[in-house]
């Protein structure tokens, strides 16, 4: 791994309750180690892998890191 955690990104999913719609968004979000700059990568009522995977590889990686993507994403599972 470079000095800094460069090219190291982390993702998650935080939820968000809408009071108007009554009802509960995901946000899918990953932030890269070395700039912390988080990337909102997409919302939705119903996530799955599919759609995850998607948000993550057409997220515009080069316009945040300066040209350089991302070598390595890390998702942490909470614990059932």
């Amino acid at each position: 791994m470079a000095p800094g955690g460069t090219g190291l990104v982390g993702g998650d999913f935080f939820h968000v309750d809408c009071a108007v719609t009554m009802q509960r968004l995901y946000c899918l979000f990953a932030i890269e180690v070395g700039s912390r700059y988080v990337h909102i990568l997409g919302v939705t009522a119903n996530p799955d892998g599919p759609w995850t995977t998607q948000q993550i590889r057409k997220d515009d990686w080069t316009a945040a890191s300066g040209g350089s993507r991302p070598t390595s994403i890390s998702r942490r599972r909470s614990p059932p």
